[in-house]
């Protein structure tokens, strides 16, 4: 067990129901009727558990910590900052017990109406803003306004660069438009000169076969 997380655990509750003579038997003795816990989380939200009941016997200590443990969970403590009733009860896990404690001293500062003692680094406080409409107007036509502009310069841009596209590289292009002029007119001459040459076998074979006749 952590001597410093039991001191200010010790602390944070003496102060809270302010009473210093609650842990005269030792720290744990004193929470495990669980009676201090149940006063400690009513102490934190009024009326949020009813009376505990002050008795040794292991049932009623049992229903005890298994009350606090559920105003645990109402007040917003994390599950896994819980401990299983036996762990206080039969002093099984006082780790665990201590754990919890100091959750819920974290929790207690997020309550709407607290403002006792601390357990703990006091947690920052939101800073939140509140705006008017004229100012939300002003926002959002800022906004317009940043994608307006944002849009202008990705159009102009994509001119800009249509434009470079066009003039880059004259000169390959030149280079290559005669290549394709030059490929065209050498596509042309080859198909007139396989006509000439079907016209030139035509009339061989037709000879030939005249010259046969002939004959």
């Amino acid at each position: 067990m952590d001597p410093k997380m039991e001191a200010e655990a010790r602390t944070w509750i003496e102060a809270c129901l302010g009473d210093a003579a609650i842990f005269s038997s030792g720290f744990m003795p004193g929470l495990r009727d669980g009676c201090v816990l149940c006063n400690l989380v009513n102490y934190l939200k009024p009326g949020l558990l009813p009376k505990p009941k002050k008795s040794a016997r292991p049932f009623d200590m049992m229903e005890n910590v298994s009350a606090y443990l559920r105003a645990c969970k109402v007040l917003g403590v994390p599950d896994h900052e819980l401990f299983q009733t036996v762990d206080l009860t039969e002093e099984k896990s006082m780790k665990a017990v201590l754990i919890n404690i100091h959750s819920l001293g974290r929790t207690a500062q997020r309550l709407k109406d607290y403002s006792g003692p601390v357990l703990g680094a006091k947690l920052a406080t939101a800073n939140s803003r509140e705006f008017n409409d004229a100012q939300k107007v002003g926002t959002y036509l800022s906004k317009i306004g940043s994608a307006s502009e944002a849009a202008t310069r990705s159009r102009v841009a994509a001119s800009e660069h249509k434009v470079l596209e066009q003039n880059l590289y004259p000169v390959e292009q030149a280079e290559l438009t005669l290549l394709q002029m030059l490929a065209q007119a050498a596509a042309v001459a080859l198909k007139k000169w396989k006509v000439q040459k079907a016209a030139v076998e035509k009339a061989t074979s037709e000879a030939a076969k005249k010259d046969e006749v002939a004959r």
